[in-house]
């Protein structure tokens, strides 16, 4: 027995009142050893308690050899009637506790039922049966007792559960379900008490269930042989809306097992074979082959390992110990999991769990030496040490650098999780350190109370402390006739304070269901979710069972349109969004999707080739995408509406290695674990047809590399195409602890290095660089909001509401930014000073519709308006400017902008696209321009742009623009009329030299410079450049001036200083910044300082940082920025504001005065460079091309 695993019992008595009845073979004691340790032992008695009661007792030992009765060990007592209480009771079950102190008490009682009322009447002559079982948790507890009753008729079939909640003195009950028999005693209704129903027939086939009608409506129909096999479910179609039936056709062997599947519609003729499988002589499965004919061969060795060949030629072998668990799982011959268990000489059983091989490990090690084991192991690995109760006690992982992390769980009685302790160790076991510990409590049902980070190491949830605590509760409370069951979340904001801030209620309604609600439907779900504020979202779901429909209703407190759904036979048809925006579906004869319509009546086609796979999608305006497959069914070609092909090759795993055609060329790699280690580009010219020719030039691609700390899958290296990169070191938990760049620190003569230091939850608290980047330090509140982020250039701090949480000040460098909420939380604006305030406006609808500005004695307001049936932008008015857009009927392209003020069109660009989107033409029109014009563009397969023949309103009249490109989108080559440029990059894709030809005779070469981490250094003519240990820009020199540039801590430009060589600075600019939008320019110029200040509205993406959210994304604040209001500099004392406009890039192409008259008008390449300038003003502005600072 010391080479096995062996269970010892015991028949001793040891508990009082116990004895050995007649033929009494009931063990009292058993014990299970492994290798001849005791792992685990468990106590039974008997006795008789001294009421006359029977009593079954278990306990499990605490510990190893712990004995009966230690506080210790979980104990479970199930207290049975005695034979002298009244009838019924006599042997029946009476009462279990649990450990922790759960309570269960049972009654039963003899009565009648009245099948038409679904009442029972308690009468001992009766024939029919209840059970009631009371779970309460003590007198003093703080927790409801519930109870659940369930009866049976006088036939024995139950007919009734019932669930009820304390209420005073009583149960009040809060829900119910009821079942009902036909004549065979078959189930042909269950009803609940929200008003839900599921029902089903039988007919004359008495042993198989003919249909059955689900909650929503959806019937299926059931179909059997002669040898009462079901053959066939029939999903039915729906006469209102032309759906039709769906079956699934199932074949059987002699055996019952099913030999194949095919679903068919059989009034259109579509269907397919889902499956058909093979087995072998013991009914195990053998061969499954797909819907697309691959096959899954399955065989089964003596030993218990089974080999399966999957479709793509891998072969799986699973393998197993004597005992049936996991031993290990290979992948052609490569260990891709395996698993080693035992015993502690102590009696905690480990199992050991890699992802990749194991050596030999015998069953008895003490912990030292497997954690010393798993520790030498170069692939991620776990170590889980189980006590006597099989609980994990402690569990170990892969730390960086070799390290080893020990996670320590402590329990209380009733198994409930108080604390997790992670320390991090050498692997001999030194060392350690301590890394987090998480503190848990909970109510006495054992829900989960409180979570907190222990911050101060004490092992006690500190509420008045320093301690991160999130308390969530949950009870059922009665408001008017219904019940409720609330669950509230709170946290703790406040250091050394026990003032608590609720910021989530979450109430469901249990009673009042069931009701109908006009032709909607039955109402079975009604939820309310309330946010810190106490705004309610409502959310319902009705069920029309008739009619197979269910709709879900989501109100939201932020518009008086409700979010819906509405599901018609189990399919989605329709959703209507909190803006109105409402979109349909619609199905083919085996209900897949096959139209999507949205809000402007545009509807996207699907389509479906034999094997169920999308063959092609079609847009409103008829473009078509099509798709190919490999045999596996994985999308390798995807042709798009102007023919171009972009195509995909997997790897066994099915992970994408190449892709080439209308992309970039580029190829990947994985190691073992599935992690990506090498990408390579391509700038060569030799065209790419096929995946062999893509083989034959990946040798030659650059390479990208990423190495990781094998352990614990942590990135350690990038590699670039030179051999260097960048170099990350981590805490042992993972946390990012040092970066090291490839460039030279040209303080230390080292590498740059960055360290990080975190607090003892987890936040990042300071940023240290090696070189003269200014440190940062941060700190944060109690609930880990930051509160400030100092550096030597740069200081942030910031307040909160102590009730709502919500950021209300941010103070930049001294300028104090106020954020303003509006009732339902939203951000409804921000002041700066006395001189700025920003205040925003939804619409009833929630949507962002307005911005009104105050800059010191300058006001506007500016309106949105969206185009009917989307949440596209169809136009503000700002100022003076009046600004349209107008789109293609069948695309959500912008055809037009159109930008006027009461002196007329200002400037106007109307726009084609092609079958992709792309823009091919703009005509240009307004009076920003001398005449209309006419311009053009043309793409390669790649969507790049190669060709544009741009009309300006300057004194060239027409400028042809070309461009190539490498394949990874290098330029090769440009030209603008007849002056041309030729590039050549490097392997890290920088130009490593450009000849301008535009300064002929003597074309210039210019070989720019760039350092180690891929910084341009030198511009190859006059400027030169210097970075900072973030790679961020901070001064650029030529011969007559420097400019250079200060950040924050999130990388945005606070400070921007331009000086004369030898000179004292010609201007400071210092920014304040709303996120990412400069919103005030402090611009000092010979000791004199001006204020810009921009106010912005909605971008590109239909956002505004900071402000609420309407779109899907953000575009940065392109397109933007609404006014700019300035000093000009001949009169100091003077404000005057001006009003952008953009083209449909979001590029500011005019800036209008207050009166409406064109202030400054600029005309780009397609790349932004300036082509024309005109307007007095046209030098005055920081925005212009894609509405950044120029």
């Amino acid at each position: 027995l010391t080479q096995c695993a062996a269970t010892r019992y015991s028949y001793a008595l040891f508990a009082a009142g116990d004895f050995l009845s007649y033929n009494d073979r009931r063990p009292r004691t058993v014990v299970n050893e492994i290798c001849g340790v005791e792992v685990s032992r468990t106590y039974h008695a008997y006795p008789t308690n001294a009421l006359g009661q029977a009593q079954i007792i278990v306990e499990r030992a605490g510990f190893p050899g712990a004995p009966y009765g230690h506080a210790a060990n979980p104990r479970t007592v199930k207290t049975y009637y005695a034979a002298n209480a009244a009838l019924p009771l006599p042997g029946r079950l009476a009462t279990v506790v649990y450990p922790g102190g759960k309570t269960e008490t049972c009654g039963y009682e003899y009565g009648t039922f009245n099948a038409a009322a679904f009442a029972f009447t308690p009468d001992p002559d009766g024939g029919a049966w209840r059970e009631t079982v009371t779970t309460s948790y003590g007198v003093n507890s703080g927790v409801q007792a519930l109870r659940s009753a369930r009866i049976w008729d006088e036939k024995g079939t139950e007919v009734l559960n019932e669930s009820y909640v304390e209420d005073g003195a009583s149960f009040a009950r809060i829900g119910w379900t009821r079942m009902t028999y036909d004549r065979n005693g078959k189930l042909i209704e269950t009803a609940y008490s929200d008003g839900r129903v599921v029902s089903a027939t039988w007919g004359a086939n008495c042993c198989g269930k003919e249909s059955e009608t689900a909650a929503d409506g959806t019937i299926t129909v059931y179909g059997y042989n002669l040898l009462k096999q079901k053959v066939s479910e029939t999903k039915k179609g729906m006469a209102a809306d032309g759906s039709e039936d769906i079956t699934t056709f199932y074949a059987y062997d002699l055996a019952n097992r099913v030999l194949s599947a095919a679903v068919t519609n059989i009034a259109s003729g579509l269907g397919y074979v889902a499956s058909r499988n093979a087995y072998d002589t013991v009914g195990r499965a053998t061969n499954a082959v797909d819907r697309l004919g691959n096959t899954t061969a399955t065989a089964y060795a003596a030993n218990g390992t089974v080999t399966v060949r999957l479709p793509n030629g891998v072969v799986r072998m699973t393998e197993k110990y004597g005992d049936g668990r996991a031993k290990l799982v290979s992948e052609d011959n490569v260990v891709r999991q395996a698993h080693a268990y035992g015993m502690t000489p102590d009696g905690q059983r480990w199992t050991l769990s890699a992802k990749g091989a194991l050596p030999s490990i015998g069953a008895v090690k003490t912990a030292a030496d497997l954690r010393s084991l798993a520790s030498a192991l170069d692939c991620p690995w776990t170590l889980v040490f189980q006590d006597s109760v099989g609980q994990p006690a402690v569990s170990m992982r892969p730390g960086f650098g070799r390290t080893v992390l020990v996670a320590s769980n402590a329990y209380d009685a009733a198994g409930n999780i108080l604390s997790v302790t992670e320390t991090a160790c050498r692997p001999d076991g030194t060392g350690v350190e301590w890394v987090k510990s998480q503190l848990y409590a909970y109510a006495a049902d054992g829900s989960r109370l409180f979570s907190a980070f222990d911050l101060n190491t004490n092992g006690v949830i500190d509420v008045a402390g320093p301690d991160r605590i999130n308390g969530t509760a949950a009870v059922y409370e009665k408001a008017g006739a219904d019940w409720w069951q609330v669950a509230r979340s709170w946290v703790y904001p406040e250091f050394n304070s026990s003032a608590a801030v609720t910021t989530s209620v979450r109430r469901v309604l249990f009673t009042g269901l069931g009701v109908q609600r006009g032709n909607e439907g039955v109402l079975v779900s009604h939820v309310e979710e309330l946010d810190v504020r106490g705004n309610a979202t409502v959310s319902e779901t009705l069920v029309d069972r008739a009619d197979r429909k269910v709709t879900r209703v989501n109100a939201l407190p932020t518009s008086v349109q409700p979010e819906i759904q509405v599901a018609g036979n189990g399919l989605l048809l329709k959703t209507v969004s909190s803006t109105a925006v409402t979109n349909t579906f619609g199905y083919d004869a085996l209900a897949r999707q096959t139209a999507s319509t949205d809000g402007r009546g545009n509807t996207t086609v699907t389509a479906y080739n034999p094997q169920g796979l999308v063959a092609y999608t079609e847009d409103a305006a008829t473009n078509r995408t099509t798709y190919g497959y490999d045999f596996l069914g994985r999308r390798t070609e995807v042709t798009d509406a102007m023919g171009n092909v972009t195509r995909t090759q997997y790897d066994a795993d099915n992970r994408v290695v190449a892709q080439w055609g209308a992309t970039y060329p580029v190829a990947y790699a994985y190691d073992v674990q599935g992690r990506m280690v090498q990408m390579g580009t391509c700038r060569g010219v030799t065209e790419i047809t096929d995946y062999a020719v893509f083989q034959s030039l990946v040798s030659g691609f650059d390479k990208t590399r990423w190495l990781y700390d094998n352990p614990t899958g942590l990135l350690t290296n990038k590699l670039y195409a030179d051999g260097l990169g960048p170099a990350y070191t981590y805490t042992p938990d993972g946390k990012l602890a040092t970066r090291l760049w490839a460039r030279l620190d040209p303080g230390t003569g080292g590498k740059l290095l960055t360290r990080y230091s975190y607090d003892a939850a987890g936040s990042l608290l300071g940023v240290d660089y090696s070189d003269a980047t200014p440190d940062i330090a941060y700190t944060f509140n109690r609930i880990g909001q930051m509160l400030s982020a100092v550096s030597s250039v740069s200081t942030n701090q910031f307040t909160y509401s102590t009730d709502t949480l919500e950021l209300l000040s941010e103070t930049q460098n001294g300028s104090i930014i106020a954020r303003l909420t509006d009732a339902q939380g939203r951000p409804s604006g921000l002041t700066l000073g006395d001189d700025y305030e920003i205040l925003y406006g939804c619409d009833s609808l929630g949507r962002f519709a307005s911005v009104s500005s105050s800059v010191q004695s300058v006001s506007f307001v500016g309106n949105y308006s969206h185009l009917p049936g989307s949440d596209l932008i169809s136009g503000y008015t700002v100022g003076p400017l009046t600004v349209t857009k107008t789109y293609e009927p069948h695309r959500d392209l912008i055809t037009q902008v159109r930008n006027e003020t009461f002196a007329g069109v200002i400037s106007q660009y109307d726009y084609v696209s092609d079958a992709l989107g792309r823009r091919v033409s703009r005509q240009d029109s307004g009076l920003a321009f001398a005449r209309s014009l006419t311009n053009s563009f043309s793409y390669n397969q790649r969507s790049e742009v190669v060709g544009a023949t741009l009309m300006t309103s300057g004194t060239n009249d027409r400028m042809n623009f070309s461009y190539a490109y490498d394949p990874i989108g290098n330029r090769r080559f440009s030209s603008s009329n007849s002056e041309t440029n030729t590039y050549a990059a490097n392997a890290l894709n920088q130009y490593s030299n450009i000849i301008l030809q535009a300064y002929s005779p003597q074309p210039d070469s210019l070989s720019p410079l760039y350092d180690a981490d891929g910084n341009m250094t030198f511009d190859g003519k006059e400027w030169h450049y210097v970075w900072n240990g973030e790679n961020r820009l901070i001064l650029a020199s030529n011969d007559t001036h420097v400019v250079t540039y200060a950040y924050d801590h999130q990388g945005r430009m606070v400070w921007k200083t331009i000086f004369r060589v030898n000179a004292p600075p010609v201007k400071a600019i210092a920014y304040v910044l709303d996120d990412y939008n400069i919103i005030a320019e402090h611009i000092t110029t010979n000791g004199i300082t001006e204020i810009t200040y921009n106010v912005w509205g909605l971008d590109l993406s239909g956002t505004v940082q900071g402000a609420p959210r309407q779109g899907s994304g953000r575009a940065g604040g392109v397109g933007g920025l609404l006014s700019v209001t300035t000093t000009d500099a001949d009169q100091p004392n003077s404000l005057t504001t001006y009003y952008p406009s953009y083209d449909g890039n979001g590029n500011i192409t005019e800036y209008i005065d207050a009166d409406g008259t064109l202030a400054a008008h600029r005309e780009y390449s397609s790349f932004g460079e300036m082509l024309v300038l005109t307007g007095a003003f046209v030098d005055s502005f920081t925005f212009w091309w894609s509405t950044k600072p120029y």
